[in-house]
C-alpha cells in the first residue's frame, strides 16, 4: 500500500509499551508508509523504536503513571480515539490501524478510508471465556462500551486484515465482517538450521509473562502428564510462573 499523494496518512496504534508482535507490525507499517503519522495513545521509548520519535503522537506525556491502573489506562485509551477521530476529516485521507482493542473506532467518527490490521477482536470483550480478565465492575462496563464501540466502527472500515485464520473467523463471528489473512512479519532465517529437539518428551511454552497467555496452564499439563515443562519468554509474572514451576512434581 502506497501513500496518498497528500501524504496524510494516520497510523493508528493501540499503545507502543514495549517491543512485542503488534509493535513490529507497526513498525513496519511505519517503513512501509514513510511519510505517514503515527497516532496512540501511549508511547514508551522501548516501543517501536525504529520508529522516529516526531512522527509519534501520543494522547499522554506520563505514560508510567497511566499504565500503573490497567483499567484506567484502558478507559483513557478508548477515549483518545473519539477525539481525534472527530478531527480526521481535516487532517487524513488514509487510516490504517493496527489493532487488538479500540484503535480502529476512528471509523466511527470520520469518512476518511480506513484500514484495519487485525491482532484479534478485544478478547476480553467479546471472548471472556478466553480471556477472564474483565471481571471487576469497572471492567465489565468497558467491555460493554467496547462491543458498542466496535458494532458502530466495524461496518464503516474499508476493508478489514487478519493476522491468522484464527483472527479471520473471529472477526466475521463478532463483526460480520470478511478479512484477507496477512500473517505478521517473522524473521524465518532465525529458525533457520535448527536441529529437532530429541530426547525425551516435554511440554513447551513460547510466549510473553502475562496474564492472559496462560502459561501456568503450561506446567498444569506437563505436571498432568508426568512430563518436564519448558517456559520461554520474558515479561511481569517471570517470578510467578518460577515459583509454580518449583513447586510442581515434575
Amino acid at each position: 500500500m502506497s501513500t496518498p499523494p497528500t501524504g496524510r496518512t494516520w497510523i493508528t496504534a493501540e499503545w507502543l509499551s514495549e517491543t512485542g508482535g503488534s509493535e513490529r507490525v507497526v513498525e513496519r507499517l511505519a517503513a512501509a508508509m514513510p511519510r505517514a503519522e503515527v497516532f496512540t495513545p501511549v508511547a514508551f521509548a522501548q516501543g517501536a523504536p525504529s520508529i522516529a520519535r516526531e512522527r509519534i503522537h501520543a494522547a499522554f506525556r506520563r505514560p508510567e503513571a497511566l499504565m500503573r491502573r490497567r483499567e484506567a489506562a484502558a478507559a483513557m485509551n478508548a477515549a483518545s480515539w473519539s477525539t481525534w477521530g472527530r478531527t480526521l476529516d481535516r487532517k487524513a485521507d488514509l487510516v490504517v490501524a493496527s489493532h487488538h482493542m479500540s484503535s480502529h473506532w476512528t471509523a466511527a467518527y470520520s469518512d476518511v478510508p480506513h484500514v484495519s490490521y487485525v491482532h484479534t477482536p478485544a478478547r476480553y470483550a467479546w471472548f471472556p471465556e478466553l480471556d477472564g480478565r474483565a471481571s471487576s465492575l469497572p471492567a465489565r462496563a468497558l467491555c460493554a462500551h467496547i462491543r458498542r464501540m466496535d458494532r458502530k466502527a466495524a461496518p464503516r472500515v474499508r476493508a478489514y486484515a487478519a493476522n491468522s485464520e484464527a483472527t479471520r473467523q473471529r472477526i466475521q463471528q463478532v463483526w460480520d465482517r470478511d478479512a484477507t489473512v496477512i500473517h505478521p512479519p517473522i524473521d524465518l532465517g532465525r529458525f533457520a538450521g535448527l536441529e529437532p529437539a530429541g530426547g525425551e518428551p516435554f511440554v513447551l511454552g513460547l510466549s510473553r509473562f502475562i496474564t492472559y497467555k496462560r502459561l501456568d496452564f503450561v506446567i498444569e499439563v506437563a505436571q498432568a502428564a508426568g512430563v518436564p515443562a519448558k517456559i520461554v519468554g520474558g515479561g511481569a509474572l517471570e517470578e510467578e510462573l518460577r515459583a509454580k514451576a518449583a513447586s510442581a512434581r515434575v
